[in-house]
């Protein structure tokens, strides 16, 4: 009996031995690094980096050379511009003639045939009419009358806000003919006002008044 109780104890001995053999064997083949790392990998931001980068089509390199180019000069860049980029003739053209704005119902404002002293003194008079300062000595002796009339003109309108320039059309040393065109809060007064010199300052001769557009 006693015989028994110990070979049944000894075949359960090697039973459990083999039972914990192989449960280590099976956990240690679960838990291999090589393992794990083929589970987690395609979770990784490197994966899925690498993955991207493979499967994206890269386009080739332009002016590698240029990219590497060392000890290059400080006009480079430039040359190569204007090398490799193809420049409309048309631009060598508009620099030799400038293009100036253009205003709708008026005309040019090209002031780049007036010289300098010419153009501040007509700037000062046109000034003192916005300013409503206008005296009748700013008259040409003789055509002091045009000043009732300028008068009863700006009377029919709110206060000057501002004034455009335009080219003029015609001038001389002693004379200069030339557009204004005077903007008020409810429009605009086209006007060309005729300039003559008198003891070296330029006095008003003539105003000739056109159409108000009015922006209402």
């Amino acid at each position: 009996m006693i015989y028994r109780i110990k070979s049944n104890l000894k075949s359960f001995c090697h039973s459990s031995l083999f039972l914990l053999i192989f449960c280590l064997v099976s956990c240690t083949k679960l838990t291999s690094p090589e393992e794990i790392y083929t589970i987690d990998d395609t979770d990784t931001i490197r994966y899925e980096t690498n993955n991207r980068i493979e499967n994206t089509t890269w386009t080739e390199e332009i002016h590698k050379s240029k990219l590497v180019e060392k000890n290059v000069k400080s006009n480079s860049k430039v040359d190569i511009f204007y090398s490799e980029v193809k420049i409309s003739q048309n631009i060598g053209e508009q620099t030799e003639n400038p293009i100036y704005p253009k205003i709708e119902d008026f005309c040019s404002l090209d002031l780049s045939n007036i010289d300098f002293n010419t153009k501040l003194e007509i700037t000062k008079l046109i000034n003192k009419i916005k300013e409503e300062n206008i005296t009748k000595s700013d008259f040409l002796l003789g055509y002091q009358h045009e000043k009732i009339l300028f008068d009863y003109e700006f009377s029919k309108h709110s206060k000057i806000l501002g004034y455009f320039l335009g080219s003029p059309l015609e001038q001389s040393e002693n004379h200069i003919f030339i557009p204004v065109q005077f903007l008020f809060e409810d429009g605009k007064l086209n006007s060309k006002i005729y300039l003559e010199k008198k003891d070296n300052t330029f006095k008003i001769k003539q105003i000739v008044f056109g159409e108000f557009i009015s922006d209402q």
